[in-house]
């Protein structure tokens, strides 16, 4: 898992919101999936609850549609 600011920096990430519209779900659900450690290398940026996603863990998920 990555937490620290230079981690994030070295990899392309999407919000929640931009996730939920490339999956066809909720962001509520893209944010349960987070929590829950199904989408590999989201991380929680800060105490307001703010995922960050990597674009290359959404094509994953894509490709396993």
């Amino acid at each position: 898992m990555y937490r620290n600011e230079r981690d994030i920096m070295d990899f392309n990430y999407i919000s929640t919101k931009e996730a939920a519209k490339l999956l066809g779900v909720t962001e509520r659900y893209v944010q349960m999936l987070c929590k829950g450690g199904k989408i590999e290398g989201a991380v929680k940026f800060n105490d307001q609850g703010v995922w960050l996603i990597p674009q290359k863990s959404i094509c994953e998920q894509l490709k396993a549609k």
